[in-house]
């Protein structure tokens, strides 16, 4: 995810929080604005575009205020004039055995006692653990076990390109 903001008021000293994020703040002045968790709100509901390998763009709705520091050390909020933020998904392909916390079904006693589940709670664990196993190149998997297979999808949103970032003033 990358972003763009063109402010009003320069020189400003603009501190990253944190997580990495740029410490905007609701049009009250009080009330910090996570850009990161209303990305993740949308792309849960499925209001943004899957689409790998293609730039796509992530409305910002409303007036955000930027905190900065003067160059006397004052802390001022900055109205932003707009905020562009955009979005490359990228696809990565994992395989793993998981074992379900829950399962309900029936078993079909016509075609070798196969189970056919009507419920199946599991539990996904990090990515980063060593239960998946990364396949760089899925279309050559093939699988010959009894089974199920679950697909999912997560966001997950790399903050490295704010690391040593510098921000410029763009004018009025």
């Amino acid at each position: 995810m990358a972003s763009q903001v063109h402010i009003k008021d320069a020189p400003l000293n603009i501190q990253l929080r944190e997580d990495k994020s740029l410490p905007l703040i609701c049009s009250d002045g009080v009330t910090p604005y996570d850009l990161v968790a209303e990305f993740k709100a949308a792309w849960d509901s499925g209001a943004l575009s899957y689409e790998p390998d293609k730039e796509h763009a992530f409305p910002v709705e409303g007036t955000l205020l930027l905190a900065g520091l003067r160059p006397s050390g004052e802390v001022q909020l900055c109205e932003t004039k707009s905020i562009k933020v955009t979005y490359t998904v990228e696809r990565a392909t994992y395989l793993g055995q998981l074992k379900p916390l829950d399962y309900r079904g029936l078993i079909d006693h016509l075609d070798n006692q196969n189970f056919l589940p009507s419920y199946l709670a599991m539990e996904f664990p990090p990515l980063e653990s060593d239960t998946w196993t990364k396949i760089t190149h899925p279309d050559r998997l093939a699988i010959n076990v009894a089974g199920f297979f679950i697909t999912a999808e997560d966001a997950r949103i790399s903050t490295a390109q704010y690391e040593n970032l510098n921000f410029r003033y763009l004018g009025p």
